[in-house]
């Protein structure tokens, strides 16, 4: 029951928060009664990684009430030889 506009997707490097929050009010008058109802559904969503993701590259996408991210990977840096000079 969410709009894209109501989520809020927030990635580091080691983890994925998803933040979705709609307010809702209904109010109904007839002669002799009249009522308001506000409702609240919020859902706070924290996804800790195994590995560190590209940040830069992080999609998230609403498709009729499905969250997809697509995180990738962040490249490692290869190891590097290093000449030392003994003194």
């Amino acid at each position: 029951g969410y709009d894209a506009k109501d989520v809020q997707v927030t990635a580091t490097p080691t983890e994925i928060i998803v933040h979705a929050n709609v307010e809702k009010e209904a109010k109904k008058e007839d002669v002799n009664c009249v009522w308001t109802e506000f409702r609240s559904n919020e859902v706070l969503r924290h996804f800790r990684l195994p590995d560190e993701i590209d940040v830069e590259n992080t999609k998230a996408t609403l498709d009729k009430g499905m969250l997809h991210v697509t995180a990738p990977k962040k490249a490692k840096a290869e190891p590097q030889a290093v000449e030392v000079k003994i003194s």
